[in-house]
């Protein structure tokens, strides 16, 4: 008996959840929560550490591009964080890009942020 319940259940439901239907892509989505700042203030020529809070949906090829007051160049890293020397006094605003190429689609998103450097 059970076992006819069951072919029956087979047979009204298709096997709906017996075959693999093709899922659909997984789409990657970043977002920039926060980029917390440590210390701040920082004194001028001491380290501060930037480390960004990020939201990702399993993305693991994000590239971190810091955008720095005092820094001729951009800083490209594969880690959410970075510790560099404080270089110009006052309230500095920066910017962070983070890039990612996945299944051949680029995704860029930035985040501005600020701290201070005193004396």
């Amino acid at each position: 008996m059970k076992t006819l319940a069951f072919l029956l259940l087979l047979l009204f439901t298709n096997c709906s959840w017996v075959i693999n239907e093709e899922e659909p892509p997984v789409e990657f989505v970043t977002e920039i929560l926060e980029v917390k700042v440590s210390p701040n203030p920082v004194k001028l020529g001491e380290m501060v550490t930037f480390t960004c809070i990020v939201k990702d949906s399993t993305n693991a090829n994000l590239e971190f591009i810091w955008f720095l007051s005092g820094y001729q160049n951009s800083i490209r890293t594969r880690d959410n964080h970075i510790t560099i020397e404080a270089r110009v006094l006052g309230k500095n605003s920066d910017t962070l890009l983070i890039t990612s190429d996945s299944l051949g689609s680029k995704t860029n998103v930035t985040a501005n942020f600020e701290y201070s450097v005193v004396e």
